[in-house]
């Protein structure tokens, strides 16, 4: 039996003595059509919420059910709608970009285009440099970053370092990564981060957060001054798809430490650019349900194809269908080869002594005017010239009057490398597809609105008339708006395009010894012996769909004892593998990689209470006195995401841990994971009778 409000308690609500009566009275005659019915009201909380919408306050009163203390709490619509506000990031090796929207009925995408440029070139634009730069004296303190860093006057008072660029490629493991200190961008930045004390993390931490702080003034000033009480933020941080579950991790620890939320989700920048794309394309290239379309993300470090398939029309939704590919062949391995080759062309001595601020311009002049737009054979009459001051004149070499004419067939050189890679990646995504031919391959990304490169592709397809090259609109800025839209279809009544995709690893378990490795009193590095059994939870080219669950259960034999108390602490070791046909069991394979782990633990008197004894084992020997061996089978739950997931085990139905996975890099905690091989167990000595 529930009773209505009878209660006059006076409150004091901003500054302002009210009594609940009125509050009541109020809160009706604003047409909420609010009863209230409670069983044992000792008190109610408000609180006084601004309105997004300019000056007026509307209340929240808090009211729940009854706890031990009496107070009760209940949240009305007024603070439980908050409006979703959806951030996308786009963080690019050369550029990068940020988007938003607001989950409303016109779900309109916003980019931010008015990024702080000193000298006005571009007085709007869709991306920012991705450059920093630090005071040579006090390396800690951030001297400029964006526009400011790249466009900086020289030198000038000596307390400006040169700008750090291209940083994003050094996440990766170094191995992973094409090219040596001796390419110029690659070599300047590691020369320059010996100089300044400085890493990758380092500086993906200062630029992140002047990426965020900027973000937020652009949002206070456009919504209001505290849009993060009033609405409620979604941010999504896109990375590239062929980043290792272990930089992964390394990203989203780094994305706090700049700032952003730690529920940040972080998002393969192929699939975010097939959100922003595969509705237009459809329509585009006339596809019907059934079709197979392929999306290549050509961007400044790297280059990333997906393919899905079409499986509705009204509503568009998409599955993927080929395991996801991609490699290191972005924009900035021509931009290196160009450098290098104007080096060759005016003399490696000449070139040195030439100003930074000179050779940079030069660059600058290439990136944004030759390289989006030279195509060849097509081309091969056209002309290009470029700057080049304080450079001598040689005439037979084409440079005259501090300008180089540039050959066409020269840049075919300097661009066919890098086409050539992308081409064999989208022949390689293509041939995964033999039962339904690929009707169109699109193209996105800033190295995706190369002329040269779609010309390339298109003439490689050419006898192929059933596949298409297209290029997409806005290519630039594909990812950063697809990776809002994205987040748009994550809020309340939105509706995902992509319905799964494919595992792009193996994911496994093997069982540990019961300790915790977080603990400190441990002695030694945590080890994984080789020979241990690793149980798959997830396979490579495995159909993965969002918030979905992989189950697998294990068993456990522990010693416990009659009068023992307190809890059994045991540690899931969690492993990846990119091999097609992953090990059965841990070998020095370096293939096999460690990821993380899972610590959770048991309560004594559940297990001694649910579970049977059993004989001991055969390796075990005798029992301790008091102690007997008992089995008990757990459950571990891997939850799915689209970059990351979550890793959990359950014991009679009860959560035993949670961990979320790409959990913690062994370089940033105490735990060291050490292949080694099993001793031999103890011989047990003899005693001969007398």
């Amino acid at each position: 039996m529930s009773y209505f409000i009878y209660w006059y308690q006076p409150l004091l609500l901003d500054s302002r003595m009210l009594s609940i009566g009125s509050l009541v009275q109020q809160f009706s005659c604003m047409g909420h059509g609010i009863y209230w019915s409670i069983r044992h009201c000792t008190y109610i909380n408000a609180k006084a919420i601004r309105s997004p919408y300019g000056g007026v306050r509307t209340w929240s009163f808090g009211l729940a059910s009854p706890s031990p203390s009496g107070h009760m709490w209940f949240y009305s619509d007024t603070e439980m709608q908050k409006q979703e506000l959806v951030i996308g990031i786009d963080f690019g090796t050369t550029h990068s970009g940020v988007s938003w929207a607001i989950n409303d009925r016109r779900k309109e995408v916003h980019i931010i285009e008015n990024w702080p440029d000193p000298q006005a070139r571009n007085r709007t634009s869709h991306k920012v440099p991705s450059a920093v730069t630090y005071n040579i004296q006090d390396p800690s303190k951030l001297v400029s970053w964006g526009f400011s860093a790249i466009r900086r006057q020289g030198p000038g008072d000596g307390k400006e370092s040169e700008p750090f660029t291209w940083f994003k490629l050094l996440l990766q493991e170094p191995e992973s990564i094409p090219g040596t200190e001796s390419d110029s961008e690659l070599g300047t930045l590691t020369r320059l981060m010996r100089q300044h004390g400085k890493t990758a993390q380092d500086i993906t931490i200062d630029y992140l957060r002047c990426i965020w702080n900027y973000t937020k003034e652009q949002l206070s000033a456009i919504l209001n001054e505290d849009f993060q009480e009033t609405y409620q933020m979604r941010v999504i941080l896109t990375i590239p798809a062929v980043w290792t579950p272990n930089t992964i991790i390394m990203m989203k620890e780094l994305a706090v430490k700049a700032g952003l939320p730690t529920s940040t989700d972080l998002l393969p920048e192929p699939e975010a650019a097939a959100v922003a794309v595969l509705k237009v394309t459809t329509e585009r290239a006339e596809l019907q349900k059934g079709d197979v379309v392929t999306v290549c993300d050509a961007g400044g470090g790297t280059c990333d194809l997906i393919t899905y398939e079409i499986i509705s029309m009204q509503p568009l939704k998409v599955k993927e269908c080929v395991t996801g590919a991609g490699g290191f062949c972005g924009s900035v391995y021509i931009d290196k080869a160009f450098e290098r080759y104007i080096k060759t062309l005016v003399g490696p001595t000449q070139y040195n002594q030439l100003r930074e601020r000179d050779r940079k311009y030069m660059m600058s002049d290439f990136e944004l005017g030759i390289k989006p737009l030279f195509r060849y054979p097509s081309g091969r009459s056209e002309k290009h010239v470029i700057d080049l001051r304080g450079v001598r004149d040689d005439i037979p070499n084409g440079i005259h009057d501090e300008s180089i004419t540039l050959k066409p067939k020269e840049l075919n050189k300097i661009f066919s490398p890098t086409c050539l890679e992308v081409q064999q990646l989208v022949e390689r995504q293509l041939r995964g597809t033999p039962e339904k031919k690929t009707k169109a391959v699109l193209l996105v990304g800033g190295f995706g609105e190369s002329v040269h490169l779609f010309e390339q592709l298109q003439a490689k397809f050419a006898k192929t008339k059933t596949t298409k090259i297209l290029k997409s609109e806005r290519a630039w800025s594909a990812v950063c708006r697809g990776a809002t839209h994205w987040g748009l279809e994550r809020c309340k009544n939105g509706i995902a395009i992509i319905e799964s995709r494919k595992s792009r690893y193996n994911y496994g378990i093997i069982r540990s010894a019961p300790v915790d490795p977080r603990d400190a009193s441990r002695e030694g590095p945590f080890t994984v012996e080789t020979g241990c059994q690793i149980d798959w939870l997830l396979k490579k080219g495995d159909e993965i769909m969002d918030g979905n669950k992989v189950e697998i259960d294990e068993h456990r034999t522990v010693q416990i004892g009659l009068l023992e108390f307190g809890s059994r602490r045991f540690c899931d070791v969690f492993l990846y593998n990119s091999s097609d046909e992953p090990p059965q069991q841990c070998t020095d394979n370096e293939d096999i990689k460690p990821l993380g782990y899972l610590p959770w633990e048991v309560d004594v008197k559940r297990i001694r209470w649910h579970e049977k004894r059993i004989e001991p084992p055969p390796s075990a020997g005798r029992p301790a006195v008091g102690k007997r061996f008992r089995k008990f089978k757990y459950t571990l739950v891997l939850k799915l995401g689209p970059a990351m997931m979550e890793l959990g085990s359950i014991y009679r139905g009860k959560t035993a841990g949670m961990v979320e996975m790409p959990y913690e890099n062994g370089e940033n905690t105490n735990i060291q994971f050490k292949w080694v091989h099993p001793k031999p167990p103890p011989r047990r000595k003899t005693i001969p009778w007398t």
